[in-house]
């Protein structure tokens, strides 16, 4: 997921080097950016909106057909969270209603 929500700022950036041209990754955008540039307000715009689109789509694009009843490997996928759940069951706090 993090790599998909790195392509927002990726996306930003490559947006910048497109309309302003490379240059402006080094003086605009970088060490000490210029922040009246309408560069860096308009890298901020498209990097936010594209940052929480990559976290959406990085979520849906894995976790729902991971436990969707229609992934093939459903079952699978069931059997591996139960295993991970009881080799360690040892971390979790005991039970202290069956006294």
């Amino acid at each position: 997921m993090g790599a998909s929500m790195s392509m927002g700022v990726f996306g930003a950036a490559g947006l910048c080097a497109y309309i302003w041209g490379p240059s402006i990754l080094d003086t605009v955008l970088g060490e000490s950016p210029d922040r009246s540039h309408p560069a860096f307000i308009t890298f901020l715009l498209v990097m936010v909106p594209g940052i929480v689109i990559g976290a959406v789509g990085g979520v849906a694009g894995v976790l729902v057909p991971l436990f969707s009843p229609r992934y093939p490997l459903h079952g699978c996928t069931l059997v591996l969270f139960a295993w991970v759940r009881d080799k360690y069951a040892c971390f979790r706090p005991p039970n202290l209603e069956h006294h």
